[in-house]
């Protein structure tokens, strides 16, 4: 998915720690437009850049407030399907995965 007038498009997630698998990462989700079906019923939390510094300054509750907003309109949407697989079944290596922090 992406954004036609915007170079890069931020999806709003989380990241954190943890003892078992290092750093793993959730990515926040509301409901689709119309471009986004039969893909899925819902879609990825898209911020424009208007939208950064409330993510990345808002409290919990002013963040969560982004899944519940209108998504951004159908029409200014690409979907571009590939054959590439969400998940491979087996976690990057652990390097990789340090390499992001």
């Amino acid at each position: 998915f992406s954004v036609k007038d915007e170079p890069i498009a931020a999806w709003a997630g989380f990241c954190r720690n943890t003892e078992e698998f290092g750093p793993v990462y959730a990515g926040m989700t509301m409901e689709a437009n119309a471009a986004i079906p039969p893909t899925n019923d819902r879609m990825p939390v898209l911020l424009m850049p208007d939208d950064y510094d409330r993510w990345l300054t808002g409290g919990i509750e002013e963040v969560i407030k982004f899944m519940y907003g209108e998504p951004i309109a159908a029409d200014r949407m690409t979907v571009e399907q590939t054959e590439d697989r969400w998940r491979s079944g087996a976690a990057p290596p652990a390097s990789a995965q340090l390499a992001l922090l």
